[in-house]
């Protein structure tokens, strides 16, 4: 039976949405792909979000490998409903319990539909935000429940762009666009010719 004591869950609150953390884990959940769970019908079979959807105030659940990001619902702090998801996640691996997710229910949603929900998202969440540094992210195109996107202006070839698309960009259609599995950034960043960003760091914190 494998220890979790040491297991490591990070956690980072998007910016752009205060009700949505990422959570970074220190095994993997789930190896194969990705899901995103809108609900706890959807999360019936998978014993992991199953156990996410008993907490109060969960409301979406996104898993790809290593991440979890979690949407919530109600008052209840990070720093609290936070310590008991990685709770939770260190239970179920303690469990020893596999396949931790079992992405049966898929949403589905014609290639169209989900184009032109994802580009309102952008539009009324995420470009506002970082019109102040120049920059833009637009819908490319959508495979499948695949959507790539490009970042434009001062986001292409950004040193903080991959933390705007993984903490802000991604977890925002994620969370509003449930048809959705993989959000992937299509963006020739080599070049990129005003870049807002120098190198720098994203802060992030440990849960637990």
């Amino acid at each position: 039976m494998e220890s979790v004591d040491n297991i490591p869950v990070s956690a980072q609150i998007n910016p752009a949405n205060a009700r949505v953390c990422s959570f970074t884990v220190g095994r993997l959940l789930f190896p194969k792909g990705s899901f995103n769970c809108a609900s706890s019908e959807m999360a019936e079979g998978s014993p992991l979000l199953e156990a996410l959807f008993r907490l109060d105030g969960v409301a979406q659940v996104w898993v790809s490998e290593d991440r979890l990001t979690v949407e919530k619902i109600g008052e209840e702090p990070w720093p609290v409903l936070g310590k008991r998801v990685a709770k939770t996640v260190r239970d179920l691996i303690r469990s020893g319990v596999q396949p931790l997710v079992v992405p049966s229910k898929r949403r589905k949603g014609s290639e169209e539909k989900i184009f032109e929900r994802v580009r309102d998202v952008l539009e009324k969440d995420i470009n506002p935000f970082i019109a102040a540094h120049g920059g833009r992210v637009d819908v490319a195109s959508v495979k499948g429940s695949t959507v790539y996107v490009t970042m434009n202006g001062g986001c292409q070839g950004c040193a903080a762009a991959s933390s705007t698309m993984k903490g802000g960009v991604e977890s925002a259609i994620l969370s509003q666009v449930p048809e959705v599995s993989e959000v992937l950034d299509a963006t020739d960043h080599v070049h990129g010719s005003h870049p807002y960003y120098a190198p720098g760091e994203n802060g992030v914190s440990p849960v637990g």
